[in-house]
């Protein structure tokens, strides 16, 4: 592909491009301007992943830990958008959305679309009773029956909460290089994108508290189960002892050892649950000096948003697992502990949203109130952990005393001894199971998920702009660029010979006498177009074009010029006839010889006959012609231009002068005649050029610029080539004026 061309091409068809562009731009408005308006809502979450991998100052350590801080915030993206965590934002949306349909219980975010998902209010209600089951502040994994997760999908989905939907208006990511994660909700309303943020975020922080809590939680439990079956253990042993020495009949065994062991019993358990408080206060306090600490180092406002929301939880925690603790011993029984319980844990759920909405408000938790409260409850859990240590130091005195007063009971038998083995056995297996159960509950109760909201979302009210013209602009620049595309690409596919460069190149430098450039005047007609003025630009570049072609072949005056071609239609005919009339403008005389039998010239050239039949009849009767050519003259020439015109015939030209002489014809013919024209067929298709080569002194190729080369033009190409001096040149036809330099 010729880089002058391809150039020359993309200028001459800037007003295509820029008409694509144009449209492109204006469809893109059109189309943008038609969109529903989109709002958007962003919460903010702290991740802690920051504080937790650390910051080093080790240069050779920094690129493993800026790995590692982004993989984390990787991990915990991916996870954001798991398919368990979007199910659970699935359930929590639905059920908003179907309380407010079916309860009447707030105002419902959106409503159902038919279309999209048909479901009954009978599958609804339904839905709505199993999705209340779901307890989301506990739940570690989802699993529902098949029916029933096809339901909830099929509701989700008309109510746009589906799992593809949720991914679509929802994105999270990280805030620059800070420690923060942003949820954005994009939805076709202010109120609701705020809503599906804040519910998004909720979800997902107790999703992630619930399953960093699970294996501590656990363990704890494990533990837990372990000390009570172990004690269950001793019991059970003291029972079979205190049983085995009343059928003996051993003396002072009755009621009042019984009564010793109750008690015995009541002040270990007691002693087991001030140790437990013991342990839990110390590990309070070692946190408050971790955010006294921090408090201490730290003056944004953001920190101490963030210490006392945790502080806040903490003790929301505590009072959870009191008031479980009481319930479970009341068996449910007790109506007030289980109503405040209810009221605790609604609490809970609330305080995330609570504190957020503190930050920036008239009235912020201020860094030294903050610190005062801190120092305040520190002196406070002091206090109980130095008041457990009294009472268990003073619970180890009565156990003490206790066991001393049982002793005095047990007479030193053999039985009774194989009983206290067990039963020393079993409480030193029970005091360190009951240690390893403290820890695990320390570490369940000092466990905090590093992931909180210090940002709600907000009901801004005003549509995200549509940047109609950027995207507009951005669409033209596409269009112009594929239209630029496509036309260097048609170009490619383009075999045709466009320019004289091009042309060149295929015909391997083969001489160009001139390029002509195509007419597009209408009207057009050859016998006036050097006679008069000229009328339009592009018929006076066609004549220079000709004169050009003129002055070429002047060196050859007196000579038979065979004009060929590789295909008929290429225009021979026209640069005949174009380059007769540009002669006889010089007052020179032009004879047309048409030796194309198989398609003659057009009867208008050949309807008149000449002012020189006389003597033309005469040469033609000399050389045995007068029955093949027929004299006639062409336009207003001024009888300076002759035709000889023929009958078509399926002959050849060796077939249809094999009794003539030509060749003496011609000669005869230059006495009377400046320069003779022969017309041949196209050198493809016949052989007629090749039979009527002997005859020609000058051998001129014409070519059309619109056709592509084939593999018999080549051959023709080569051919020609052979003729070395015959061939003075061709002639490029057809030519766009703007591709001619």
């Amino acid at each position: 592909m010729n880089i002058r061309y391809l150039l020359s091409m993309l200028i001459q068809r800037l007003w295509l491009i820029g008409a694509v562009a144009l449209l492109a731009a204006l469809l893109a408005y059109w189309l943008v301007g038609r969109q529903p308006d989109t709002y958007q809502s962003q919460a903010i979450l702290a991740t802690g992943i920051i504080n937790y991998k650390g910051i080093s100052t080790e240069k050779s350590e920094g690129f493993v830990q800026e790995y590692m801080i982004n993989n984390a915030f990787s991990n915990l993206t991916d996870f954001a958008v798991s398919r368990s965590t979007l199910k659970l934002v699935q359930i929590a949306l639905t059920r908003h959305d179907l309380e407010a349909q079916y309860e009447n219980i707030g105002v419902a975010m959106r409503q159902p679309n038919r279309s999209l998902s048909d479901f009954n209010d009978t599958e609804g209600r339904q839905l709505l009773e199993e999705l209340k089951k779901v307890n989301l502040d506990s739940i570690t994994e989802l699993s529902f029956n098949t029916d029933l997760n096809v339901l909830l999908t099929k509701v989700a989905i008309a109510y746009g909460y589906d799992h593809d939907a949720l991914l679509r208006q929802n994105t999270l990511q990280r805030k620059g290089q800070t420690d923060y994660l942003v949820l954005t909700s994009r939805t076709e309303s202010p109120a609701l994108s705020a809503f599906m943020a804040n519910t998004y975020a909720d979800v997902f922080i107790r999703y992630y508290r619930n399953l960093y809590l699970k294996e501590r939680r656990q363990n704890y439990e494990f533990y837990n189960r372990l000390a009570t079956d172990k004690r269950k253990e001793i019991d059970s042993i003291q029972q079979q002892k205190f049983d085995y020495l009343y059928k003996q009949g051993l003396p002072s065994l009755g009621t009042q050892s019984q009564a010793v062991i109750g008690t015995l019993t009541s002040l270990e358990d007691r002693k087991r649950e001030l140790d437990a408080e013991k342990q839990s206060a110390q590990g309070t306090i070692m946190r408050l000096d971790q955010y006294l600490a921090e408090l201490s180092n730290s003056t944004d406002k953001e920190s101490v948003a963030r210490i006392s929301q945790k502080v806040e939880a903490e003790r929301l925690d505590r009072r959870i697992n009191e008031l479980s603790r009481l319930d479970a011993e009341a068996k449910g029984g007790n109506a007030e502990v289980r109503s405040e319980l209810e009221k605790t844990r609604k609490d809970m759920d609330n305080m995330l949203n609570a504190n957020a909405r503190s930050i920036g408000s008239s009235k912020p938790v201020t860094r030294e109130a903050l610190m005062d409260d801190l120092y305040r409850d520190k002196i406070n859990t002091d206090l109980r952990k130095v008041q457990a240590e009294s009472q268990i130091s003073r619970l180890d005195q009565e156990i003490v005393d206790m066991r001393s007063k049982l002793g005095g009971f047990v007479l030193n038998d053999a039985v009774a001894t194989s009983f206290e083995e067990q039963q020393k056995r079993a409480e030193g297996e029970f005091a360190g199971l009951n240690e390893e159960m403290i820890k695990a509950k320390l570490d369940l109760e000092n466990a905090e998920s590093p992931l909180v909201l210090v940002e709600t979302a907000q009901n801004l009210g005003f549509p995200e702009p549509k940047n109609r013209a950027l995207i507009s602009a951005l669409a033209g620049v596409v269009g112009a660029i594929i239209s630029t595309m496509g036309i260097v690409l048609l170009a490619f596919m383009d075999r045709s010979i466009r320019t004289p460069d091009v042309f060149l190149q295929k015909t391997g430098n083969m001489h160009i006498l001139s390029s002509v450039a195509r007419v597009t005047d209408a009207g057009f007609d050859v016998r006036n177009a050097f006679h008069g003025k000229t009328k339009s630009k592009n018929l006076a570049t066609w004549q220079e074009h000709v004169r050009k072609l003129r002055n070429a072949i002047k060196p050859y005056e007196k000579s038979a010029f065979l004009f060929v071609s590789p295909h008929e239609g290429d225009g021979k005919t026209f640069i005949i006839t174009s380059l007769a009339y540009a002669i006889t403008a010089n007052h020179q005389r032009v004879l047309i010889l048409d030796t194309n039998f198989k398609s003659p010239m057009p009867s208008v050239l050949t309807d008149m006959p000449s002012e020189h039949s006389e003597m033309i009849n005469g040469l033609l009767k000399t050389h045995r012609l007068d029955q093949v050519f027929v004299p006639k003259t062409y336009g207003n020439a001024s009888g300076l231009l002759d035709v000889l015109g023929h009958h078509p015939t399926t002959q050849s030209p060796s077939e249809v002068l094999a009794e003539a002489d030509i060749a003496s014809f011609l000669d005869a013919a230059r006495a009377h005649y400046d320069y003779i024209f022969i017309e041949a067929s196209g050198m493809n298709d016949y052989a007629d050029a090749r039979e009527m080569l002997p005859y020609a002194h000058q051998v001129i190729a014409v070519f059309d610029s619109r056709k592509a080369f084939s593999r018999s033009t080549y051959e023709t190409i080569a051919y020609l080539k052979t003729l070395d001096n015959k061939l003075i040149g061709s002639v490029l036809n057809q030519v766009d004026p703007r591709n001619i330099a």
